[in-house]
């Protein structure tokens, strides 16, 4: 009995520490959870610049796009850990066996500022941010889904269907609409552009991608800050973490690969539906 209870409150306090974000589908498995809600009004400026706080979050309205891509199985080392979730849409981030179980990508394609980011952002004063129509989706856009599921992967998701409202409704919604200016209030065709925008643009890598893949798959996987970055034709971001492999590799020790950062320039807006 008194095991039973300490193993009740153990895993109390685990669900008290764990972070839950936004998202998903609704109880009725019919809508995307809304993750824009209670956004703010205003983007991040982390530097408090005075060109970033006069921003307005107005689709299209950006100077950049960066490219994200999660080397997955440090996603997963970092989740089961209960430490960090890259992503920023999971629930539960608990320790495993409490949380998210992963088995061993990309995690999306987000506008930015010079010296911030938007976010959520509302079509017009008049059409406000919503989530887009994931059934509707998923049986109109069959191909474009089952290609997004070689890519663009949700280690925490059985399928690309259950993916729909857990990662791609959070990438749309909050990174999405600042996208492109054209669309009015088609959210499907916003969707779909986007999405499109996202596949082309983890494509122009997909050498350095192959490459990486290779040495993770190594008996003795190791490499270099400057072999990763020696793979792309421009500058890029390279992420570690500091949670160390399950498996004992690095001798116990972090500093294992957890995501790359590309930027690519804004596309003009009568190539944005065929840029990169």
């Amino acid at each position: 009995m008194l095991g039973e209870l300490l193993l009740l409150l153990s895993l109390a306090l685990e669900c008290a520490r764990a972070v839950d974000y936004p998202g998903g589908w609704q109880p009725d498995a019919q809508r995307c959870v809304d993750i824009c809600t209670h956004a703010s009004p205003s983007p991040t400026c982390p530097t408090r610049d005075p060109a970033c706080l006069a921003k307005k979050q107005q689709p299209g309205d950006y100077d950049f796009l960066l490219l994200e891509q999660l080397f997955l199985p440090q996603f997963c080392r970092d989740l089961l850990a209960g430490v960090v979730d890259l992503t920023i849409s999971h629930r539960n981030v608990n320790r495993y066996p409490y949380g998210i179980v992963c088995e061993p990508s990309k995690a999306g394609l987000w506008p930015n500022y010079n010296a911030g980011f938007p976010a959520c952002c509302n079509v017009s004063d008049a059409i406000r941010n919503r989530p887009f129509d994931a059934l509707g989706f998923a049986a109109e856009d069959t191909e474009l889904l089952r290609e997004m599921d070689e890519v663009w992967v949700d280690p925490t998701q059985p399928s690309s269907f259950h993916t729909l409202c857990e990662l791609y409704n959070h990438e749309f919604q909050k990174h999405g609409l600042c996208y492109g200016a054209d669309g009015g209030d088609d959210f499907d065709f916003r969707a779909r552009e986007y999405f499109r925008a996202t596949m082309r643009a983890a494509a122009v890598n997909r050498e350095a991608t192959a490459a990486i893949n290779g040495w993770a798959s190594a008996s003795s996987a190791r490499t270099t800050l400057a072999e990763v970055t020696a793979l792309y034709t421009t500058r890029v971001q390279v992420l570690c973490s500091a949670v160390a492999p399950i498996d004992g590799r690095n001798g116990g020790a972090g500093n294992s690969l957890a995501a790359i950062h590309v930027c690519f320039s804004k596309p003009a807006p009568s190539l944005r539906s065929a840029a990169f």
